[in-house]
């Protein structure tokens, strides 16, 4: 009945099932000196004190031995959305911190009547919000492998850290300059970072790195050059 129906990859498992369970059958018979075949009421006792198994030496066998064998379990949770993640890409973590440096030096610009640019100010400015960023961001997976996947997952992730590091940093700013930050302020503060870190970490899942770094760099020095000519 197998032959009728051609050489398919079907047919060639159950014909090889079939002479591998033949083979069994002489080999028993050859070891247990038996001189007749086996009579249906031997053979169903002799099958029924077998406990059958998987053949793994089969196509079909070895390909799913395969399969398991080759599936990677995910990363867990945990690295994922922790402080490992976050030692894990140093680079990104340099672009956060000069993307917070250049909102400081921004608003220091802005409020700076004679439009000089103090570098100890402006670090000072930025402290809070580095502190805040770091603290909260890891934990919310905004150092995620998915976080910097493409641009529209860069401002998703880094969404996800602005939404409570930014809040945050106005209130560690306030506490340390013993007032409280006024609406226009934090309004001012939480558009201008959502834009400034989302946009970097966008060009960083664009860009190569080392020229990301460099050109971000780049902007920091202009903008100190242009406060201290100006």
């Amino acid at each position: 009945a197998l032959s009728t129906h051609g050489s398919t990859p079907r047919n060639k498992f159950y014909i090889n099932n079939v002479l591998q369970y033949q083979q069994g059958l002489c080999c028993l018979n050859e070891r247990v000196n038996m001189s007749e075949p086996f009579s249906s009421t031997s053979l169903s006792v002799l099958l029924s004190s077998i406990k059958p198994k998987k053949s793994t030496s089969t196509a079909l066998g070895l390909y799913r031995e395969n399969r398991k064998s080759n599936i990677t379990p995910p990363p867990s949770k945990q690295s994922q959305t922790s402080y490992d993640a976050l030692t894990n890409r140093p680079i990104l973590a340099i672009v956060d911190t000069i993307s917070i440096i250049i909102f400081a030096a921004l608003g220091k610009a802005s409020h700076s009547a004679s439009g000089d640019l103090d570098f100890f100010a402006v670090l000072i400015t930025a402290f809070p919000f580095l502190v805040s960023w770091f603290l909260i961001a890891p934990l919310l997976g905004s150092y995620s492998d998915n976080a910097t996947e493409d641009v529209v997952d860069s401002f998703s992730y880094a969404a996800r850290g602005w939404s409570i590091a930014v809040p945050l940093g106005c209130v560690l700013r306030g506490l340390i300059r013993g007032y409280v930050p006024p609406t226009p302020f934090v309004v001012v503060t939480m558009i201008t970072t959502l834009l400034i870190i989302g946009s970097a970490r966008a060009a960083y899942s664009i860009a190569d790195e080392n020229k990301l770094v460099s050109i971000l760099v780049a902007t920091i020095s202009f903008l100190f050059c242009a406060g201290i000519i100006g």
